[in-house]
Order: structure tokens, then C-alpha cells, then sequence
């Protein structure tokens, strides 16, 4: 079972791609100590970890920039405008998601919905109009006030919990400790 987690945040709201770039330095392992050159080799290995077939030459400078990361002089930035490297990005990063889930079933989770910035949603705008026929679920919690932006979603409106099921939930974690 491969099931990513992506965390929203009202702080980050603004930040294009927050969970995306989150994703990938929990994925990758990046310290706060590592080197720019370290933080380059985990990202390369995280890619070719995630997909052996993918074109490195054009999705590591895109995913390095989008990390802050410079790589070797080999990997370069494709010319364009910001909007054109922008649109390369997103084409990479849903590339390298549906050769993912081709190969191992997803659940592919997004946490709080509502405070996604518009580069992400914009990211899974387009990913999910290539999902029709790939093994993967992708779930997103939100608020009420979330509607998301394309045709192919359903919603499920849980409501609140009453007093005895929000009691019930805080006794299963605290394990029988006193609060």
C-alpha cells in the first residue's frame, strides 16, 4: 500500500506549492545540517527511488529550484518565462505521480483543503483529469466551506461529532492517563 500524506496550512496558504515542497523534504530526509550538495544527492535518489524511468535531466532542476536546491552544472533549467518553468513543473510533477501510481496503487491524502494555495489545487486539477483509469484514491479533508474545482469529485459531509464520540476518541489516545 503507498499512501502519501499532504499538509495544508493557513500559514502557508500563500506559498505556492507548500505540501508539495514539504512532501518532498520529508520524503527525502533533508536535515537542517545537510549541504546544499547532500540535499541535491537526496533529491536525485528520492527521484529514482519514487520512479527508475524518470528523465532526471528535466525534472531534477525543476523539483531542485522548486526545493531551493542547486544542482551540478549537468542539470539545468529549461529557458522560458517563470509562468513557462511553472507550467514545466507542474507537467513534471504530475508526470512523475501517475508513473507512480501506475506501478503501485495510491491513496494520495490531502489534509485540510481549504488552506491550499491555488498552485496546488491547480497541480491537482490537472492530475486528477488523468486519474480515470490509474489505481489511486485521492482524498482531501476540508472544511465546509472547500468546493473543489473540478468535475470529478465526490463529497461527504461527516459533520460534527457529538460530546460522547469526541470523549470516546480522546480516552483511545490518552490510554487510560489522566488528564
Amino acid at each position: 500500500r503507498n499512501v502519501w500524506h499532504y499538509y495544508c496550512s493557513p500559514h502557508f496558504q500563500n506559498s505556492a506549492l507548500f505540501p508539495i515542497i514539504d512532501q518532498f523534504q520529508r520524503g527525502a530526509g533533508f536535515a537542517l545540517s545537510d549541504s546544499a550538495e547532500t540535499k541535491a544527492a537526496k533529491l536525485k535518489n528520492l527521484l529514482t527511488d519514487l520512479d527508475p524511468d524518470i528523465d532526471l535531466p528535466i525534472a531534477l532542476p525543476l523539483i531542485a529550484d522548486l526545493l531551493s536546491i542547486p544542482v551540478d552544472s549537468e542539470y539545468r533549467l529549461p529557458p522560458g518565462s517563470p509562468e513557462q518553468r511553472l507550467e514545466r513543473l507542474l507537467d513534471a510533477l504530475v508526470a512523475l505521480t501517475v508513473s507512480i501510481v501506475k506501478s503501485r496503487p495510491s491513496i494520495i491524502v490531502f489534509e485540510d483543503a481549504q488552506w491550499m494555495d491555488a498552485t496546488s489545487l491547480a497541480l491537482i486539477q490537472k492530475f486528477v483529469a488523468q486519474i480515470d483509469t490509474l489505481p489511486v484514491l485521492v482524498l482531501l479533508t476540508a472544511r465546509p466551506e472547500f468546493v473543489p474545482p473540478w468535475q470529478k469529485a465526490h463529497t461527504l459531509d461527516l459533520g460534527r461529532l457529538d460530546r460522547t464520540s469526541s470523549l470516546q476518541i480522546v480516552q483511545d489516545i490518552a490510554g487510560g492517563a489522566t488528564l
